[in-house]
């Protein structure tokens, strides 16, 4: 009897049920403080740290996911605003190519026009020059 006594407060400490009887906490504290009411006493006193502890446990858990979808919250509206910006990054992105495409083509264009002008101008002396030998 005293290692059966034994073996249901070693169960009961390792928090596992006794291999024979699956007998509520109270009645195998019961026949544990049979054979001995000091180790049924600290049997009780450990059941309830247990559950005081798994109280602690749960309670520190529920803090913890809702800490988690405090940030979750922040975290997806952190997400849409990067995304927002990253669309708004590529539309500029873009403005700035058309304004690049655009600048060369004005600077090939103008650089084309100054040829001309250069022409014009030879042209120009050219003829003042041959005016001047008319006269």
């Amino acid at each position: 009897f005293f290692f059966l006594s034994v073996s249901f407060l070693v169960c009961l400490m390792v928090g596992r049920d006794s291999p024979r009887s699956p007998r509520s906490e109270s009645s195998r504290a019961r026949n544990v403080g049979r054979a001995d009411p000091r180790l049924a006493t600290a049997a009780i006193a450990e059941g309830a740290r247990h559950r005081k502890e798994l109280e602690q446990l749960r309670d520190q858990l529920r803090r913890t996911q809702q800490a988690k979808d405090r940030v979750d919250g922040r975290l997806a509206e952190t997400s849409a605003e990067v995304k927002k910006l990253r669309k708004e990054v590529d539309k500029r992105g873009q403005e700035v190519n058309s304004a690049r495409y655009a600048l060369d083509h004005e600077h090939r264009e103008r650089a084309e026009l100054d040829r001309q002008v250069e022409a014009s101008k030879a042209c120009i002396r050219k003829l003042e020059s041959r005016l001047g030998k008319l006269q």
